[in-house]
């Protein structure tokens, strides 16, 4: 599994995708763009028989994975002017120990007190110095266990990526080996001339296909018409409904557990044709329609 890169750009460096960098732009201290995963670990040998976390194990045995596991090296590099977009680049200082982190929670260390410490935790932006990622345990739990929390940036991994990368990282089942690239060594930043011919090859592929298009006019200028569409509906006049959830983002945010069976899940959405995800959008969908009716607003735009 790879960094998305911005396709069609014929650089030969890895470059962020569009997309990537409208979640970098976007992102600020009341809005981080990062997605957390929190879980309470299960029965194993992470906690000695003092309750203590063998954190120094972990991060031994993390440390035999990560090097086979590029996008949680790399961190973005901004090139500055005439040197096009932001690219992805090995960090010459990688250590995990910027990344891995203990911390307890309030006591009686029930889930209340494990939601309100990942709040926290969530309510600050990812180091763009670094990798763009970070791995906290949460001790301190009543059930002796401790919890696990991944911040990892939308721009890294987003949906089944970002879960495939966590399965990669975590999983223990039988057959995964523990062995890794010990001798891994960063590939060195490239250099700002190289950036600016880099750029130029760019605008030059990118006049070669200016040039192609217009030899084309009849399927150019139907292209042309298609995206003035898109752009249309995506731009126009329509204004988000008002409502009491819909106001500028602030801090200060708290995190909730709905507790679900998933077997009562899976067999609902089956049975319908759908898959566990519908239930949980219609659970969700369910439930912010029944707060807006609860606070006397209509939900009528919202249904259409």
């Amino acid at each position: 599994m790879s960094l998305r890169v911005a396709e069609g750009t014929g650089s030969r460096f890895t470059r962020l995708s569009a997309l990537d960098l409208m979640f970098l732009r976007i992102e600020c201290a009341a809005w981080p763009v990062y997605f957390g995963g929190l879980a309470a670990l299960g029965e194993g040998d992470l906690v000695d028989r003092s309750g203590a976390l063998r954190l120094g194990e972990v991060i031994d045995r993390l440390g035999r994975r990560v090097p086979n596991m590029p996008q949680l090296r790399r961190r973005v590099l901004f090139p500055g002017p005439f040197r096009d977009r932001p690219l992805w680049v090995d960090d010459q200082d990688f250590d995990l120990h910027r990344h891995v982190f203990e911390t307890a929670v309030q006591p009686p260390g029930d889930n209340r007190a494990l939601l309100d410490r990942a709040a926290e935790l969530c309510g600050s932006v990812l180091d763009r110095s670094r990798p763009l990622w970070e791995l906290w345990f949460l001790t301190g739990l009543s059930a002796g266990r401790p919890g696990v929390l991944l911040k990892l940036h939308h721009a890294v991994a987003d949906g089944l990526a970002a879960v495939a990368l966590m399965a990669s990282l975590f999983y223990t089942g039988q057959g995964v080996s523990e062995r890794g690239t010990t001798t891994w060594q960063p590939q060195p930043l490239p250099t700002g001339s190289s950036l600016l011919l880099d750029n130029l090859s760019i605008r030059i592929r990118w006049l070669g296909g200016v040039a192609t298009r217009l030899a084309h006019p009849v399927s150019h200028a139907r292209n042309l018409h298609l995206t003035a569409g898109v752009a249309r509906r995506m731009l126009g006049p329509g204004r988000a409904p008002r409502t009491s959830l819909n106001r500028r983002v602030g801090v200060g945010h708290r995190v909730q557990f709905l507790g679900l069976d998933r077997a009562a899940a899976k067999e609902a959405a089956h049975g319908r044709g759908g898959k566990v995800n519908d239930v949980v959008l219609g659970i969700w969908a369910g439930g912010l329609r029944q707060l807006l009716l609860s606070r006397g607003e209509t939900v009528a735009l919202l249904e259409r």
